[in-house]
């Protein structure tokens, strides 16, 4: 996994991400491992990881968010950023309490996270 500032292993407590999911208002649910980080908001929660940009956006019926192209993979959406594609999944976390339901983030959150991710500075 390349490195940079909004890559770190969900394992460690990625702080980058958790800056991310700070600066957007999105509660961290915990982690999945390396895998990913549980975000969540409105009692929906989500996964949350990064992996190396390669070729072409991974996804189709792209719109803007805040500025940024997002684009829908299957029921994930991805964007670019600092070389890396940023993916959201839905995903419910096994420690939120009160329970959330799998979703992805509403497009206020969704404008957050992006606009969050993309003023991270990458390392």
């Amino acid at each position: 996994m390349q490195v940079s500032q909004i890559t770190a292993c969900a394992e460690d407590g990625s702080p980058a991400l958790n800056q991310v999911l700070s600066k957007a208002h999105v509660v961290n649910l915990g982690n999945q491992g390396a895998r990913a980080i549980f975000g969540g908001t409105d009692r929906q929660s989500f996964a949350v990881w990064t992996t190396p940009r390669r070729g072409p956006v991974p996804g189709n019926r792209c719109r803007s968010a805040d500025g940024t192209k997002v684009c829908r993979a299957r029921n994930q959406l991805v964007w670019s950023i600092h070389g890396l594609w940023l993916w959201l999944r839905p995903a419910l976390s096994p420690y939120a309490t009160p329970p959330t339901r799998a979703a992805l983030p509403a497009d206020q959150a969704l404008r957050r996270l992006v606009k969050a991710a993309r003023t991270t500075p990458a390392r």
